[in-house]
Order: C-alpha cells, then structure tokens, then sequence
C-alpha cells in the first residue's frame, strides 16, 4: 500500500510567538466544530477549557519506554556520529526525498548549541538506513566562539523542492546576548533568577543554496533579509536574481514564509499568555488545517489552533491534553486520513501547569496514531533510554534522549529522522501497516 502525505510544511523551527491576552477566553468558540466536541469542561491553570485529543494511556515516567509498547519491524540507523573534530552539538534534522535520494540536512556545532559559527551539514541515503558520509550545506559563516560572545551563525531550515531542482534553506543570525520571554530584559549573559534565558538574536535572514542532481551545491543566495557586509561573513552571499528564475524564487520565498515570522499576525491572543513555538500543521479530511505548537512556558501540554481556509485564519490557540516535555513535535498525515504524531510526549498528568517551570529531559520519543486527526489513541516507544555523551565540554545538550524528529512517508515506511541527545543523528523505519493495523 503507498502512501502520501497531505501535511501542509509549517516547520517554524526555533522561531517563537509571544501571545498576550487581555480579556480570557474560557472557551474555544472558533476551533472547528470536531475539536469543540473534545471539550468537556476540563480547564487549565488559567480556567481555559482543554482539548481532549489524547485518548492514549498516560506516560509513566517510571517505566522505560515511558510505559509503551515498542513498534514491530522499526530499525535504527546511525546518519552521523559526532567527534571532537566534526563538533558534538548536532540538532534540527531535516528530511526529504527527491528524485529517489533522501537527503538530510541538520545544524551542526563545535562548542555549544546555536552558538557562533554554527554550520549545516546535510548527508543522503538510497533507504534512509544506509547513509553517506557528511559534508557541509552550508559553511561556517564566521568563526567558533562562545555562546556569550557576538557572532553569526546559521540553523538549518529545511528542504525546498521547485520543480525538478532541490534547495536548502538556513536562516542566519548573530548571537547578541539573552533575553527574559517578554523581551522586557536583556543581559549578556544568562540570569536564571530573572528569567533571561533565551537567545537575544539579530536577524539577518533566509539563505537558500541548490543541490544538483552531480551532488554540488550552487551559490549561496539571500531568500529574505539583508545579509551583513561582505567583508563581514566567511562567504559571499549574492542576491536572488543572480541564481535562480523569478517564478523559482517566488516559490522558494513562499516556502520560507513558514519559517518565518506569519504566524505573529495570524493568530489571536491566547489566555495565560503561553509562549508557542515550531508549529506542525496536517489537514483533515474536510480540509481543515490544524496546527499543534510546543509551550515554553512548561505547561507540558501542546496547544491546538484550526483554520478552515488554507491558513489565511486561524483560531485562537487552546490548550490540549496532549503531553509535551516540551520539546518539537511533528506530525504527518497518511493517504487513509490517519495522522502520526512523533514528540517526546513523556509529561505526566501531575505536570500539567506544573506553576513551577521544569524541563522533563526527552526520554523517551513517542510516537502516536490518530484515525481522524482529532484523538491520538496508540502510542508507542520510537526510541528509549539514555544517551553517553562521548564529545565533552559542548554546551546546550542537557536532554539525552533521542528529539526533534522530521518524518517522511517513503514507499511503506515513514521515515523518522532525530538527533540523540544533540550530539549524534540517527534515522528509523517503521513499517506503517505496524502502526495502522
């Protein structure tokens, strides 16, 4: 049985949205219609009404596996396996298939996560299990420094593919000290005590290179933004018109809107002020859109948001049942009109709006199954246990389970794609009639 996937690309990684509320809404009136069913007067925290999409037993964090079953015929293969040389932080795995090659694309780090310097790697494979050695996407923009330090660096965006070319995308920035989640307070440093916790960034904006069919890569060019002066980045960067047609490059920015900034404008205020972020999006079978986004603000739930016209609209964010550590989640649909689900939901029902922020770590990576895309009702252990760093002294890899999946339908199998523990990347495939049966 083939199938395909009618998921809408809405990766956002890394990218935040701050949403305020003035006045609570404690019921999701503008969801579509089949998510308002879920509602039964459960609320959150902030007195808002929760979601019920996962009908899954809860995650045991007592229990290897987080207490579910493992999937038959899955296999594991290593794409990448950090050194001190290559660098041990390794994060953003991203996947394609593309004139019969999977490639994959991920950021790459010798010192510390989203540091100065960071670059992207990418690597193919015929299967997805048998994979080439790594080469560089896109080059270090400047040098290696610390995290405190100022500099530019690069994160992997994805793939785009116009017509029978393939791209890669990265989005560039420099490192300009750290910020509180309300951009209130600022400090070189991090200051725990004070909530200044997350990168403060200059954005310089979206580069894009082709990757030919001979296996080279094209100039680099500016998809979006004003990259810095010349005789301020490793590499020269050109403009668009010097590397690819109009009606290419109109597609590749429309592509690169989804890692962008379009959901700031499209979503209303949510209640609680919860911080979302990595938005995955899949459509029901009516056409409906529905977004899942991760909480920074340690709700340990994933919010949900619908829009019924092809995302020119959504609906204010809600809170759902569905554990989160947090960390990315990403979902798929299947031509039956089945969705997947792959995210470290380990959360506990006790972690809910836990008032006292804790990250969980991200053991185990689960993936779940829902018929309609409304309620995840299996649940499995993709990967479990924890990772034995081998490269030391690289900052920012505090979570060693296996994170951050990107998923691919592949002939029968969907390929899932995954740092451990941000130092190594490594792939499975999972035979889909042992996940749908």
């Amino acid at each position: 049985m083939n199938y395909s996937t009618r998921t809408r690309k809405a990766a956002c990684l890394s990218l935040c949205l701050l949403m305020t509320s003035a006045v609570p809404l404690l019921r999701a009136a503008d969801l579509a219609e089949p998510l308002l069913e879920l509602q039964d007067g459960d609320v959150n925290i902030h007195g808002v009404e929760v979601v019920k999409m996962w009908t899954a037993p809860m995650p045991r964090a007592d229990v290897l596996g987080a207490g579910y079953p493992q999937i038959e015929g899955v296999r594991h293969a290593l794409v990448f396996a950090a050194t001190d040389e290559t660098g041990g932080y390794n994060h953003h795995a991203q996947i394609t298939v593309h004139k019969g090659t999977i490639y994959a694309l991920w950021s790459n780090n010798r010192h510390f996560e989203d540091a100065p310097g960071q670059r992207v790697l990418f690597a193919t494979s015929p299967d997805g299990l048998h994979w080439s050695s790594h080469a560089e996407a896109f080059p270090s923009p400047g040098p290696f420094k610390e995290k405190s330090e100022t500099g530019l660096l690069l994160t992997t965006l994805g793939w785009v593919q116009v017509g029978d070319k393939l791209f890669a995308l990265a989005k560039l920035t420099a490192m300009d000290g750290f910020r509180n989640p309300d951009n209130t307070l600022f400090s070189p440093t991090k200051d725990r005590k004070r909530g200044i916790i997350f990168d403060k960034r200059i954005y310089y904006g979206i580069l894009a290179r082709e990757l030919t069919d001979a296996g080279t890569w094209g100039p680099i060019f500016t998809v979006e933004g004003k990259p810095p002066a010349p005789d301020q980045i490793a590499f020269p960067v050109l403009e668009h018109s010097q590397c690819v047609s109009p009606g290419e490059y109109q597609a590749i920015l429309a592509a690169s809107k989804e890692y962008s900034y379009p959901w700031r404008s499209r979503l209303p205020r949510t209640p609680g002020k919860p911080l979302l972020c990595e938005p995955s999006t899949y459509a029901l079978e009516d056409g409906t859109l529905v977004t899942l986004f991760r909480d920074e603000r340690y709700s340990h739930r994933l919010f949900v948001s619908t829009s019924p016209d092809g995302g020119n609209t959504w609906s204010t964010p809600y809170p759902t049942n569905i554990p989160d550590s947090p960390s990315y989640t990403k979902t798929i649909a299947l031509e039956d009109g089945s969705v997947v689900m792959v995210g470290n939901q380990i959360a506990e029902e006790k972690n809910f709006d836990n008032p006292k922020p804790a990250h969980l770590g991200r053991d185990t990576l689960v993936l779940s199954l829902s018929k309609d895309g409304l309620t995840f009702d299996k649940a499995y252990s993709l990967r479990e246990g924890k990772h034995a760093f081998r490269v030391p002294g690289v900052g920012g890899r505090g979570y060693t389970g296996a994170q951050y999946p990107s998923l691919l339908i592949h002939n029968d199998n969907l390929l899932v794609i995954y740092s451990i523990a941000k130092e190594d990347i490594e792939a499975s495939s999972v035979p889909i009639r042992n996940i749908t049966h």
